[in-house]
């Protein structure tokens, strides 16, 4: 029996990784999937998947101690000393590094316990089984699937690598801890961009036979409502959370520091929303703000079925690839985005939309803007036209999601 094990932080509880839910509706070819939900508290309140095929096993969030007796496992494994011998010989080894190692190692021993008694309680793999191992991020996750060893078959481990859990700049002293480990011991390693692939390729080279690029994708939408507005402002959405990395405050000072008139509506909230509403007090006149929080993946959908915007706008520091973008686009929105991450290669500019570089000022993106509105309709008409194209062709979740599906079964064989 083809099974898959998927483990992941939290999903499909509270609002943890929204695209996930579309990814799990392509896994047809597996007669069981389980879902492993780590983190998970017990105020969190699990999504209604509605899948038959899928039962979802909930890891809940133990306390300090318990991750603490479970970290001293670790002076008994190889795998931890040859980890520090690795951060001597890179320069790295230091109070911080080494907790981020504690942390990685000892959260994993006390997971995998749990997650192996379930395992075993429930009956879940057995010796005629075909099993996939799916970390959805390429963190802990990975390095737990590398841990866990079944009488089966066949098992298989595969990881997705998104964009935190990839770029180790992104962390204190640019480790992620047991990077070669992992890599050694997995089977498959699933990069969202071509990015992602040449980088992981640049700086792990010997592992490079087993990086495969797998886009993720979003779901058709159908535009309810197509015409545009009958007024004279320019529609401006964004998505995100509100935190250093997005940069909400960066469009907020573009679109205020242009002359045009703006309705900018955006979705999401985070560490700095409370600072972003003050921020907005001071606007100009002709800008309109909608600042609408967090809400469900879907009601974001929905709106962009209903509503008409002329371009999309991701500021983001870095990204893996964005997949609000991939929603936009699906519709026929054009996006202005930093050209960081994967995002060139959803956003092509002057053909689906604007690039900008990522330090580029608030002038210069205002100028940017202006241009953009500036546009002959039937030049705003050709942008919108591509970008739909785009996703069309390489990010809709029927084909992205099938293909990988595919993919999985195919390492069965």
């Amino acid at each position: 029996m083809k099974k898959l094990i998927i483990f992941t932080n939290r999903f499909p509880f509270d609002n943890a990784e929204p695209y996930l839910e579309s990814e799990i509706n392509y896994f047809d070819q597996f007669e069981e999937i389980h879902i492993f939900s780590l983190s998970v508290t017990r105020q969190m309140e699990a999504r209604n998947l509605g899948l038959e095929n899928i039962k979802v096993h909930a890891i809940y969030y133990s306390g300090f101690i318990h991750y603490l007796v479970k970290a001293m496992l670790l002076f008994f494994q190889k795998s931890f000393y040859k980890e520090i011998i690795y951060l001597l010989k890179q320069r790295k080894l230091n109070f911080v590094t080494l907790k981020n190692l504690m942390v990685f190692m000892g959260r994993t021993n006390l997971e995998k316990e749990k997650i192996l008694n379930i395992i075993e309680d429930k009956d879940i793999i057995n010796t005629n089984d075909k099993v996939i191992l799916y970390s959805y991020r390429f963190d802990h996750l990975s390095y737990l699937i590398t841990q866990m060893q079944f009488d089966c078959e066949k098992i298989v481990r595969v990881s997705r690598a998104h964009g935190k859990d990839l770029y180790e700049f992104r962390h204190p002293n640019d480790y992620i801890p047991l990077r070669n480990y992992i890599l050694d011991n997995i089977d498959t390693l699933f990069l969202i961009s071509k990015e992602g692939y040449n980088y992981i390729k640049k700086h792990y080279p010997q592992y490079d036979h087993k990086y495969v690029i797998s886009y993720l994708g979003t779901e058709k939408l159908y535009p309810i409502k197509v015409s545009k507005n009958k007024n004279d402002h320019l529609q401006i959405l964004s998505v995100s959370n509100v935190n250093i990395v997005k940069r909400v405050d960066l469009i907020y000072k573009a679109l205020n520091n242009s002359s045009l008139p703006i309705k900018w509506t955006h979705f999401g909230d985070g560490e700095f929303f409370t600072e972003l509403k003050e921020m907005i007090k001071n606007k100009n006149p002709n800008l309109k703000i909608n600042l609408e929080g967090h809400v469900n993946n879907n009601l974001i959908k929905r709106n962009l079925q209903t509503e008409y915007y002329d371009l999309f706008i991701n500021l983001s520091t870095t990204e893996g690839i964005p997949v609000s973008i991939m929603e936009a686009n699906s519709v026929g929105i054009p996006a202005l985005a930093t050209d960081v991450g994967g995002t060139s290669e959803i956003v092509e500019d002057g053909v689906t939309g604007i690039l900008v570089n990522v330090n580029d000022s608030v002038s210069n993106i205002s100028s940017k803007l202006i241009t953009f509105a500036r546009l002959n309709e039937e030049r705003k008409f050709l942008l919108r036209k591509n970008a739909k194209e785009k996703w069309e062709i390489s990010f809709s979740a029927s084909k992205n999601y099938v293909s990988f599906s595919k993919k999985l079964c195919n390492l069965l064989n």
